[in-house]
């Protein structure tokens, strides 16, 4: 695949899925997050097989949410509040539109430090030169160290004074920085 083709294609479905995971997360308003795990046959399994599976099948059950991979990532009473809240449809394509933005604004983010025109805020890096990736290249599944560096990250913020949000002022610089490049970018098209 040509490299213009693949990259169309990545982004193409970067917008299929933020619209994916905007309608996914408002379709979770007004109902029960928990999970309802599969039944299990156990009756050929030993005592310890067993008592594994209903240990599973309990911490499936408590399951609201996936992100972030916390033991418990809603409290109870947050849990409930989202149970009983009731969208009207034109609140409901709000919220999704709203979803939708912060995805975006990740993803974005995201590529921006592929770019060179974002910078590392929980990482600090003196010199930022951008990354890339090369299609069919074999190594780590990103899919599976997103999960597992939240750990990682999490450390990395627990020293900040932004709750979780490393770089408040450095967020600041970096926008001002895309939108330096945006403005060059756009002066060079035009000349």
């Amino acid at each position: 695949m040509k490299n213009k083709r693949l990259t169309e294609t990545l982004l193409m479905e970067t917008h299929a899925a933020i619209a994916s995971a905007a309608e996914a997360a408002v379709s979770k308003i007004g109902v029960s997050l928990r999970k309802v795990p599969h039944r299990v046959d156990t009756s050929d399994l030993s005592a310890a097989d067993r008592k594994l599976v209903a240990t599973i099948r309990a911490g499936i059950a408590k399951m609201t949410l996936t992100y972030p991979p916390e033991p418990r990532v809603l409290a109870p009473s947050e849990e409930k509040a989202l149970q009983a809240m009731q969208l009207a449809p034109a609140e409901r394509r709000a919220l999704q539109k709203l979803v939708a933005e912060a995805c975006h604004s990740t993803m974005f983010r995201f590529f921006c430090l592929m770019d060179a025109v974002g910078h590392p805020e929980v990482l600090h890096s003196r010199t930022w030169l951008g990354a890339r990736f090369t299609a069919g290249q074999e190594g780590e599944m990103l899919h599976d160290r997103l999960g597992e560096l939240y750990w990682k990250y999490k450390a990395a913020c627990s020293g900040s004074s932004t709750h979780g949000k490393p770089g408040a002022k450095a967020a600041t610089k970096q926008k001002r920085r895309a939108a330096q490049h945006a403005v060059a970018a756009v002066g060079r098209k035009s000349s």
